[in-house]
This record gives structure tokens, sequence and C-alpha cells, in this order.
């Protein structure tokens, strides 16, 4: 109804639908091209990393690619939304 009462002609390539919080985590898509036992390792995983940042902080478990010079996940977790306490200021000032 929504995407008739939208449309106003043309090619139709690609229709999107976003959604949240509509189920439990107990539910799962299931899927006939991916490995069940890897998904819920891979699941127990997330869930292990979450656990751990919930309890020690954003930076407690990362991977080791924020050491390199470049990197600046570190800087940007101590920033409020991404940018600087004073304002929208970004990372500058921050080494």
């Amino acid at each position: 109804m929504l995407f008739k009462k939208k449309y106003v002609g043309g090619a139709v390539r690609q229709i999107g639908v976003n959604y949240g919080g509509l189920i439990e985590d107990d539910f799962a898509l299931l899927s006939l091209f991916n490995d069940p036992i890897k998904e819920a390792k891979e699941k127990n995983l997330e869930s292990a990393i979450d656990h751990l940042r919930e309890k020690f902080g954003f930076l407690a478990i990362q991977k080791g690619s924020v050491l390199l010079k470049g990197s600046r996940n570190i800087a940007r977790s101590k920033l409020i939304g991404g940018h600087a306490a004073g304002g929208a200021g970004g990372l500058d000032g921050l080494k």
C-alpha cells in the first residue's frame, strides 16, 4: 500500500525494508546457503565481545590494527558522538 502510494512510475530496481525490535533475540533467520554452526559460533563470539565491552569499556577488546600509526579508533572512542566535546571539531587536536 505504501509503495503504491509513493510510486510515480519508472523502473524499480530495488526495494528495501528495515525494521527492529519486533522479535526476541532467541529467534534467527535461517538460510540454506549459510552454515548454521558457523553462524552460531559467530553469534556467541559477538555476544562475548559485547559482554566484555559492557563490563570493561569499548577499548577493552579491539583488533590489533588500532595500534597502527594511522588508526583513530582510540582517539574517536573518547569523543562524544564522533565529535569533540567542545563542538563538532572532530579529531582536531587528538593525536
